[in-house]
């Protein structure tokens, strides 16, 4: 065995794995691994596709937030092999940080979207205007079927965040929210959010060094760093996940 993923919901009562085996391995001998989980999988080096071998690898999670007088629900699923937040219990306070930024009604784009946690929060919220763009094919189709009760106050763009920065020059969202992988934004991404000229830039990240560096970008193309704010998302470690508001 290669290395082992898995994922909890937020409620803490379903578990899928997905097993990364080394080549010529059976797929077969780990069934029994399933006991206690809600699904299983496991993919050989040599395979192309993985091998159910139990249940179905997704959980699914039911965020509560309230929001002024309003409680809401976000209901979410997600495969074992889709990125989500790795902290279950400061999952709802990290949304609730984006959304609380999120000040004005107009179109937001959510780049790295994952499986819709932050665009589908402000859905859920009542935004009528909210793009989300994936390009892993994994987190991409959770996202497809989790957008499904905000039709048709939703566009989801299934492709890279460069490809589609560049390829839709003309959009002009009010809000735009990042949540990049920990080597940050690249200079296309940069070049093609600045271009877009955003009133707001809403940016997630769990690299300090990469948020500072992708900062002076930023800062250098036109705008204000406003706000910025630490959640221990990763306790008992150097790593923070820090969420910073830019203006222009």
């Amino acid at each position: 065995m290669a290395a082992v993923e898995i994922a909890e919901n937020i409620a803490g009562d379903e578990r899928a794995c997905h097993l990364e085996l080394r080549e010529g391995a059976d797929p077969s001998a780990y069934a029994s691994l399933a006991n206690g989980l809600v699904g299983l999988t496991a993919q050989p080096a040599d395979w192309f596709e993985a091998e159910t071998l139990a249940g179905t690898p997704s959980v699914t999670d039911v965020i509560q937030l309230r929001d002024g007088d309003a409680d809401l629900h976000l209901g979410l699923t997600r495969n074992v092999r889709a990125f989500f937040q790795g902290n279950r219990f400061l999952v709802a306070s990290l949304l609730r940080q984006v959304m609380t930024l999120v000040t004005d009604d107009g179109p937001v784009v959510d780049l790295y979207a994952g499986g819709g946690l932050f665009g589908l929060g402000l859905l859920a919220r009542g935004m009528e205007d909210v793009t989300l763009v994936e390009g892993d094919p994994v987190s991409g189709a959770d996202l497809q079927a989790n957008v499904d009760p905000y039709r048709p106050r939703v566009r989801v763009e299934r492709s890279s965040v460069e490809t589609f920065l560049a390829t839709r020059r003309s959009l002009r969202p009010t809000t735009v929210i990042v949540d990049p992988p920990r080597t940050g934004l690249s200079r296309d991404a940069v070049a093609g959010i600045i271009a877009m000229t955003p009133a707001r830039l809403v940016y997630v990240s769990c690299d300090v060094a990469t948020l500072a560096r992708d900062a002076r970008a930023l800062i250098d193309g036109g705008y204000t760093l406003g706000s910025m704010t630490a959640l221990d998302l990763f306790p008992n470690t150097a790593h923070v996940e820090t969420v910073a508001a830019f203006t222009r």
